[in-house]
């Protein structure tokens, strides 16, 4: 909602928290916000992807990886070795 303030001479709206724009009717209407399910937290609600063209809409397929579900693909890339592995889970560096 936004409105012209005659006093400012300036286009004027709310500013929203999280909250608002999660509660907010016309952000619910335009599909601005989805809801997924994630394996730790349940469901989760977040904004969906912000440009959703008619002939490629896109679309959020999932939450994210969970925290460290990739560290051992990237870290061997860089040469790490089992040994290193250990050591860093170890010292509580990577899971």
């Amino acid at each position: 909602m936004f409105v012209v303030d005659d006093v400012a001479q300036a286009a004027i709206a709310p500013i929203y928290t999280a909250a608002d724009v999660m509660a907010d009717p016309q952000f619910q209407a335009l599909g601005s916000i989805v809801s997924l399910p994630d394996d730790e937290l349940g469901q989760v609600r977040m904004q969906n992807v912000l440009f959703r063209l008619s002939e490629t809409p896109g679309k959020i397929r999932s939450t994210g990886a969970p925290l460290g579900a990739h560290t051992d693909e990237v870290l061997k890339r860089y040469g790490v070795t089992e040994e290193q592995f250990d050591e860093l889970r170890r010292k509580g560096v990577i899971r």
